[in-house]
């Protein structure tokens, strides 16, 4: 994208215009706000997977003993992406804003920051869906649907799972012949996740269009929630907006979910966002580090909870050059305490 110039907001200077603009860009990060967050110390992920089956024995009242059992430590690794974005302010259009006042200029630097941190965030959002799993630069996160992290066939974090069955993740599929959403359907995988798990996912993801189908399965009978809970915090719904909910768990829409699958995820220490804490910034005048990426959970205002770091890099000519950055990847601890349903009907 080119570089905002004095001659391309000349224009709008001579003007008076409300402070707020007006977006028209639906940059909107549902799942990156929603997922918990946790920091690591590494360049990487790194987990040990403790896998094994039931392999105790009943014995006779006094018998030898010649047969010993451990569960495998397998390790789990991956590596940390980074998503970033970049801009230029050039220097008469500094000059001319500046030339307005102090507030002015901040306000111009501002702007910018924003519109670059809801870029990064955006990215971020695509990519915990669609995300390829990229182990070299440009490193990206592994995504929900992508590879193989939702799946119950190939390795995922270096663990194979034609070696270890019980790092599948739980799939039902139809064969790639799309089927209508069911309440049956959503139950056979609450079963399928608890057999193969022991657990319960407390988010469930989906599409706009299969949010639709579900809502109207139940019709009047829908049940409406204005906050979840996930990785044992409670998210308040931004005002206005509301999920709907499967046997007191909460099904979220995401425009960046995969088209015809719905996702069930157990947050509670097993999905979550784990993030790279950055260096200081040294941009000067307290310009530094950003709290707020943006946009929040279910809305387009706010904050995901990631943080980031704003530097500036070297001038170009009478540009000044500044950088948005953070250091994320998504960690799936326990791939089998989670499932998807795919093959769902797309319009």
């Amino acid at each position: 994208m080119a570089a905002e110039t004095f001659t391309t907001l000349s224009g709008a200077l001579n003007k008076i215009f409300e402070g707020e603009l007006a977006s028209q860009i639906p940059r909107l990060v549902t799942t990156a706000g929603a997922l918990p967050k946790k920091p690591i110390n590494s360049y990487q992920v790194a987990w040990d997977a403790r896998l094994g089956t039931t392999a105790a024995t009943a014995e006779s009242d006094g018998a030898s003993i010649s047969t010993y059992n451990s569960d495998t430590k397998a390790p789990a690794t991956l590596p940390v992406g980074t998503y970033q974005d970049s801009f230029k302010i050039n220097g008469r259009l500094t000059a001319a804003v500046q030339a307005a006042g102090t507030a002015a200029i901040r306000d111009l630097y501002a702007e910018q920051v924003m519109e670059s941190l809801e870029r990064v965030a955006s990215k971020i959002n695509v990519d915990l869906y669609s995300g390829t799993g990229s182990t070299s630069d440009p490193i990206t996160i592994a995504g929900l649907n992508q590879v193989a992290l939702l799946a119950d066939t190939g390795t995922y974090a270096n663990i194979s799972r034609n070696t270890y069955a019980q790092w599948k993740s739980n799939v039902l599929s139809n064969t790639g012949t799309p089927r209508a959403l069911s309440v049956q359907l959503m139950r056979d995988m609450m079963r399928t996740i608890y057999v193969a798990s022991g657990g319960r996912p407390n988010i469930i993801t989906c599409d706009p269009v299969t949010y639709e189908y579900y809502g109207l399965t139940f019709g009047p009978y829908r049940q409406w929630i204005d906050e979840v809970n996930v990785g044992g915090e409670t998210v308040k719904l931004d005002a206005g907006f509301k999920a709907l909910s499967f046997d007191g768990i909460p099904v979220v829409q995401d425009r960046d979910c995969v088209a015809g699958t719905m996702n069930f995820l157990d947050t509670t220490n097993n999905v979550m966002i784990r993030t790279l804490a950055p260096a200081p910034s040294q941009v000067e005048n307290a310009q530094g580090e950003a709290e707020a990426m943006g946009a929040p959970a279910f809305d387009s205002s706010g904050a995901t909870g990631i943080r980031a770091r704003i530097q500036e890099l070297a001038r170009d000519g009478d540009f000044r050059v500044f950088q948005v950055l953070t250091y994320v990847q998504l960690q799936v601890r326990s791939p089998n305490r989670c499932g998807v349903l795919k093959d769902l009907l797309t319009s």
